[in-house]
């Protein structure tokens, strides 16, 4: 009998302990219900189970749950949140939550989502491919710009005198070929493949919308449709971009195929012009250096005359025609360029203020640096510019304009090269290339 007494003893013991767990699980369920009731824009979610029971002090357990398909609403009612009208989601493998309830059912709930192994893999695939398209846009935008240097010369791109010699449109096909070899490196099938993808995404979650508008409860969204919809208009964003880098490639490229005879006969003309000049600069160089005493005499000569202890003033004489040619040189050669662009810079600020206020419209530019200053005809330069973030107001001068008040900003372009050209009386023309960031 003290066998089966104890047996009983045991049995109505863990009646009791299964019991009590059950009353949990019923609270923990409404608990869950209610408080899936005050978020309307989500979905619903299923206790699966509950451990940890304690209610020494209220009520404190840990539950499973898991999200379900459906959309909250008051027309659903709990016993139908779990029957299998109302199927659970495969986005999450699992979710802990960590209840505490105080005597008048007043509670706290803490929750920590665990994403099922399939949705990771779907986040990091998509990261992966993200990049890459990223990476297309940032490789076009190299392109064009490569293109650009070649169809509109200037000083900075000698370089590309390589590309000239006696069959001169051959040389064009050939750097055609190149860049169309640059494009092809830049897309590769399983980005386009992702561009569509997520074309088919984007129907995909319009339906899953309207689906869900339609109270259609047992319609499940794909993990990875979850992601996208998250992230649809980063997508979009970056979608825009490339499509416009590539419209401008194609644009910049039949530029180049449309180059004639005239236009690399105007590189080569330009290129040929620099060469003399930078052959002229390099013989006065020349020169200058020939008149100089010989350094090494002249040191040797200035250890000599500290050795015999004579003054200092014996030794500066000799080394005064040195630094008077140094100046020379300077003054001559160097001071006046470097008068000609700080004062090129400043007219080019002026033109471009002018400009941007008589406009009316957007945001005024800042000249960041001028180059290829000619001033045998009027004044023509080449000057580079950002836009500012400060709105064209009459109220703002131009010292405001250039101070830090009125930042730069890259965040539409980022670089504005223009061609700008003067006359004697300053009218002038001028001519933007607009650089997409």
């Amino acid at each position: 009998m003290s066998v089966l007494a104890a047996l009983v003893f045991f049995f109505m013991a863990v009646i009791s302990e299964i019991n009590a767990d059950s009353d949990a699980l019923k609270e923990a369920k409404s608990y869950i219900y209610s408080s899936d009731l005050q978020k309307p824009d989500g979905n619903f979610r299923k206790v699966i189970s509950v451990s940890k029971v304690d209610r020494s002090d209220g009520l404190s357990m840990a539950m499973d749950v898991l999200p379900t398909s459906c959309p909250v609403s008051s027309k659903l009612s709990q016993e139908k949140v779990y029957s299998d009208a109302c199927p659970v989601s495969n986005e999450y493998e699992k979710i802990e939550c960590q209840l505490k309830l105080d005597e008048n059912k007043n509670g706290q709930l803490k929750c920590h989502l665990i994403k099922s192994s399939k949705t990771t893999k779907y986040q990091e695939e998509f990261n992966k491919q993200f990049e890459q398209i990223m990476h297309i846009e940032r490789c076009l935008k190299e392109t064009i710009k490569s293109i650009r240097r070649f169809t509109d010369p200037n000083s900075k791109f000698t370089l590309m005198s390589s590309f000239i010699g006696e069959n001169k449109m051959s040389d064009v096909d050939l750097f055609s070929d190149c860049l169309l070899r640059m494009k092809q490196k830049c897309i590769n099938k399983s980005s386009e493949k992702f561009l569509t993808f997520v074309a088919l995404a984007e129907v995909k979650i319009e339906a899953a919308k309207t689906l869900r508008n339609q109270q259609i409860q047992s319609f499940s969204i794909d993990p990875l449709n979850k992601i996208l919809e998250e992230k649809i208009e980063s997508v979009k964003k970056v979608k825009v971009k490339l499509d416009r880098a590539r419209t401008e490639y194609d644009t910049a490229l039949e530029k180049l195929k449309a180059a004639n005879e005239k236009n690399l006969y105007q590189l080569y003309n330009i290129m040929e012009e620099k060469k003399k000049a930078f052959e002229t600069q390099a013989h006065i160089m020349a020169q200058w250096m020939d008149s100089m005493p010989d350094v090494e005499k002249m040191i040797a000569k200035s250890t000599v005359l500290q050795n015999e202890n004579h003054s200092l003033h014996a030794i500066t004489i000799d080394t005064m025609s040195v630094l008077a040619a140094f100046i020379f040189f300077f003054m001559a050669v160097v001071m006046p360029e470097i008068n000609a662009d700080s004062s090129a810079l400043e007219e080019a600020k002026e033109y471009i203020y002018a400009f941007d206020s008589q406009g009316g419209r957007g945001n005024f530019r800042k000249v960041l640096s001028v180059k290829d200053v000619d001033r045998s005809d009027g004044l023509s330069l080449t000057l580079e510019a950002l836009p500012t973030t400060c709105p064209v107001s009459s109220d703002m001068s131009m010292d405001k304009v250039y101070s830090d008040e009125c930042p730069t900003t890259t965040e539409e372009y980022d670089q504005i090269e223009c061609r700008l050209k003067l006359d004697a009386s300053k009218a002038g023309h001028i001519e933007c290339t607009y650089y997409a960031s």
